[in-house]
């Protein structure tokens, strides 16, 4: 696996990147309703799109080459939109009093998580992953 840093936004002041992630947020989550109900067409269906995409843009900070194309995609981000992570941060922030989102990453104790991507994770996202256990009480 790789060990660096996402890497910065250029453009951190720009409205350009405000709407680009937004735009990708309306395509994936038409795109997710479009698969979720499609298995059961005729049911209700209650989901909550920028949750599921804010915890995968939270895994791109440590995809790299093709897992990273394939979330990109997955996403509808534009390839290397760099300012995924940031656009995010603000957009949560700006959400906050009226939408709570909760997400978390739980990884194996046999796998290594390089620094930056716990940092940034903690940065962009106030998450920090937590190993997996078999302790009940953790």
């Amino acid at each position: 696996g790789h060990t660096g840093p996402w890497e910065d936004c250029e453009e951190q002041d720009s409205r350009s990147g405000q709407a680009i992630l937004q735009d990708s947020l309306r395509d994936f989550s038409a795109s997710v309703y479009a698969k979720l109900k499609g298995s059961k067409p005729r049911t209700n269906l209650i989901f909550s799109p920028f949750s599921i995409a804010v915890t995968l843009n939270n895994l791109l900070l440590g995809a790299r080459s093709e897992t990273r194309k394939q979330l990109e995609g997955a996403l509808r981000i534009p390839l290397e939109f760099s300012c995924v992570h940031s656009e995010t941060k603000k957009l949560k922030e700006v959400l906050k009093d009226t939408l709570r989102i909760a997400s978390a990453i739980f990884y194996s104790p046999e796998q290594q998580l390089g620094e930056a991507f716990v940092n940034q994770s903690k940065e962009f996202y106030d998450a920090v992953p937590e190993k997996l256990t078999n302790d009940s009480n953790q």
